[in-house]
């Protein structure tokens, strides 16, 4: 099955499901990390747009964990329990079949700072 790359869910074979919602991509991954090193997240907002203050927003039975690294690298896994969505102002609704996920926030390369940042819509 491979219908549009940027917003439906992409799995050929053994190929690993993977989501994209604007500035965000959700890869499918076997098993959540261990939850001791976890923290359960409140709400149910992805990400928050710098610019606009817009959202991304998951609906349905699914629950979002951040952890954060000894750099101080903060990732954010889902548990999703069956289909939900992902909501935003400017973006198409898409959805993410049952299964657990790694959230990968886009990120840019200044070439003048010789640094990298993430991208938020």
């Amino acid at each position: 099955m491979v219908k549009s790359l940027f917003f439906t869910p992409v799995s050929v074979s053994n190929l690993t499901t993977v989501v994209r919602h604007g500035d965000l991509l959700f890869r499918a991954i076997d098993q959540l990390p261990a939850k001791s090193g976890m923290t359960l997240q409140k709400d149910a907002v992805l990400a928050l747009g710098e610019a606009t203050g817009h959202k991304h927003i998951l609906v349905g039975n699914a629950q979002i964990y951040n952890k954060v690294d000894d750099e101080g690298t903060e990732t954010k896994y889902l548990q999703v329990n069956e289909e939900s969505v992902i909501n935003h102002e400017e973006h198409k609704t898409v959805t993410l079949p049952k299964n657990n996920y790694v959230m990968v926030q886009e990120r840019e390369f200044d070439v003048f700072t010789e640094m990298g940042r993430d991208v938020y819509d």
